[in-house]
């Protein structure tokens, strides 16, 4: 084993390939690591990585659900996935990191991406963990600069410090974060604010509109899906959500007119390993402009724990855009990070035929 005593931020690791090898060996400070492709045969002992850095993220922040058996869910989706492109990193033989590409997408943020998200895709553990990440993410920013894919999004456990600092170094910068919270009540005075619970979408309509149109103003710049499409009014075309059961909206009503609401759903999340029956998503939120800044949104928060212990949950949860100023630094006083999705794009002009190290 390499006995890495520290993280620490070191200098980068200096790669070389191994004469007749299929492997990558970087020496560091004395320290050696094996980057090999990902195969079928390392999805066990990658299972059993990951379901050690499941654990130790619940012990950071136990709102993450419990599952009867993280390690057999993981090997199910690595199977799954087994033939994508993908690395380990072994030091002394053992498996000590992995990152396997989930998916592509031609046009996410109109770029061509390559995508290790959903968490179970990525692991890296012990105290050199963060110069593991930095060697796996080489091989494969490699393996994405060969198809043409300069955009590239990664997830991690937020709770994680070393590998946040990592991905920093490494260039990226984050888009979402997912985030849970007890069902404790908001801290502090709530304000007396009217909260309905909506029948149908029809009272949304014009608010719905204002929230599709503020996604591309900055510091955002978000362009929803099906933006270009309908000119960020999709109208009467979409089926109602609420009378179809999907959501049910708490709206916060001033003068009249919903000056806020949050779309709620039980037993979702965004990343399928969150889900669990005991979460209460907050799918969707918006408040206008005019109402920010006077408790609204508190109230409403207020409600959906009322809700969730109403409907006999055990947390809230909620996916947020990182750079919306206004929703996320509300999320973030009131939940705790559990995932971090980040993304970085490089020069579209580099080619893998420039590489002048294997």
């Amino acid at each position: 084993m390499s006995g890495c005593q520290s993280t620490g931020r070191a200098g980068p690791a200096h790669p070389r390939r191994r004469a007749g090898s299929d492997s990558l060996t970087s020496v560091e400070s004395g320290l050696e690591f094996e980057i090999r492709r990902f195969e079928a045969s390392h999805i066990a002992d990658a299972a059993r990585l990951f379901a050690q850095m499941y654990d130790g993220a619940r012990q950071k922040l136990p709102l993450l659900p419990e599952h009867e058996d993280v390690e057999a869910f993981t090997a199910a989706k690595l199977e799954g996935i087994s033939r994508n492109p993908g690395f380990v990193a072994l030091d002394g033989g053992n498996l000590v990191g992995y990152m396997v590409e989930l998916f592509t997408n031609d046009s996410f943020m109109s770029r061509p991406t390559g995508f290790v998200i959903e968490l179970f895709p990525f692991a890296a553990v012990g105290p050199c963990r963060d110069r593991i990440c930095q060697l796996l993410y080489q091989a494969m920013a490699r393996s994405w600069i060969e198809r043409g894919l300069h955009a590239h999004q990664i997830s991690f456990f937020a709770s994680d410090d070393d590998l946040a600092f990592a991905f920093y170094r490494l260039g990226f910068g984050m888009t979402h974060f997912q985030l849970f919270r007890d069902l404790t009540p908001p801290a502090g005075k709530i304000q007396d604010v009217e909260i309905r619970y909506l029948e149908n979408e029809d009272d949304l309509r014009e608010i719905e509109r204002e929230h599709r149109g503020f996604y591309p103003n900055p510091p955002l710049l978000w362009i929803p899906h099906g933006y270009l499409e309908d000119g960020g009014d999709p109208g009467e075309s979409r089926p109602d959500r609420i009378r179809s059961g999907e959501v049910e909206v708490i709206a916060a009503v001033v003068d009249g007119q919903v000056a806020a609401y949050f779309d709620l759903s039980r037993g979702t999340a965004e990343t399928e390993l969150f889900v669990a029956a005991g979460n209460g998503q907050i799918k969707g939120a918006y408040g206008r402009p005019e109402y920010r800044g006077r408790g609204i949104g508190k109230a409403l928060l207020g409600e959906a724990v009322r809700w969730a212990r109403h409907h006999d949950l055990d947390r809230l949860y909620v996916e947020g855009e990182s750079a919306n100023i206004y929703g996320g630094n509300f999320w973030l006083s009131h939940f705790r990070p559990a995932e971090y999705s980040v993304r970085r794009c490089v020069d579209d002009r580099v080619r893998a035929s420039m590489f002048t190290e294997e």
